[in-house]
């Protein structure tokens, strides 16, 4: 019996085994019963099939052109004695793909500083801290409004803003910036990774301008603080089962006027239909 997991021929195994405790993806294709398949019904299989898609005659074929090569040549490179032996071969790739993993979530990352960034990730730090001086903008002109005020006209206002924005951080994340800080698939803990980078590289700047006696580059600071709210608002609304068409998450996601129990801490809370 051959095995076949993930396009590559793994083991060939010729006891008794147990298919209940294959890893998954895994194919096997049983040319041991050599009058079953003849050599000549062999090199047909094998012939017969080509290496477009992930199919299984995709899997034959590999373990056909194998099995001719082992009754033509005597060579059986892949005959394993034990069934843990078909497992452990079965699940390699597996073993180093973990290992490769836990050797990245726990290197450390490299230190960058202001004088470290390209021209590209410098542009779009600049786009993210100009998205979030248009939200502070908007949200004092909601914070000033009266019950009632906040009409329609206002939530798709935001709702635009907040969509605009979306670009700028989704480029960060991408940027080579990204590619060497960020760890895994979540997306709001890479915000929060990035605002992080982006409130030291505030900090180095401010440290170095007040040495020389100038302004330091505020856009670390923005990019940080719209990074971080963004993250923090997905978050709070995951955790407390909010959708995206709540009116108070949609307008309030930047929690400028509300509190982490989501209590209205000051200002004056959006009237809703509840």
């Amino acid at each position: 019996m051959y095995f076949v997991r993930y396009k590559v021929l793994c083991a060939r195994y010729t006891g008794e085994w147990d298919a209940d405790s294959l890893p998954e993806e895994t194919y096997y294709f049983n040319y041991d019963d050599e009058s079953a398949w003849s050599l000549q019904e062999l090199e047909l299989e094998s012939d017969a099939t080509d290496y477009d898609g992930y199919h299984e005659d995709l899997y034959a074929h590999i373990a056909a052109v194998t099995e001719l090569r082992r009754r033509k040549n005597g060579t059986d490179d892949y005959l394993c004695g034990e069934w843990e032996e078909v497992l452990d071969r079965l699940t390699e790739e597996d073993d180093e793909e973990e290992a490769e993993e836990a050797e990245a979530a726990t290197a450390r990352r490299p230190l960058i500083f202001p004088d470290d960034l390209s021209l590209p990730v410098r542009q779009m730090i600049r786009k993210a801290a100009e998205q979030e001086r248009e939200e502070t903008a908007f949200r004092k002109r909601v914070t000033a409004m009266k019950p009632g005020e906040i009409t329609e006209e206002i939530l798709k206002e935001n709702d635009a803003l907040q969509e605009k924005g979306r670009g700028p951080r989704q480029a960060l994340t991408e940027s080579d910036l990204g590619k060497q800080i960020l760890r895994g698939e979540d997306p709001v803990e890479n915000m929060k990774t990035l605002a992080a980078q982006m409130f030291f590289l505030y900090s180095s700047a401010r440290i170095l301008a007040e040495a020389d006696g100038t302004e330091p580059e505020e856009d670390f600071y923005y990019a940080g603080a719209n990074l971080y709210a963004h993250a923090a608002a997905d978050q709070w609304e995951e955790e407390h089962n909010l959708d995206g068409d709540d009116d108070v998450s949609r307008l309030f996601d930047q929690f400028t006027e509300y509190g982490p129990d989501g209590e209205p801490e000051g200002g004056n809370p959006p009237e809703t239909d509840e």
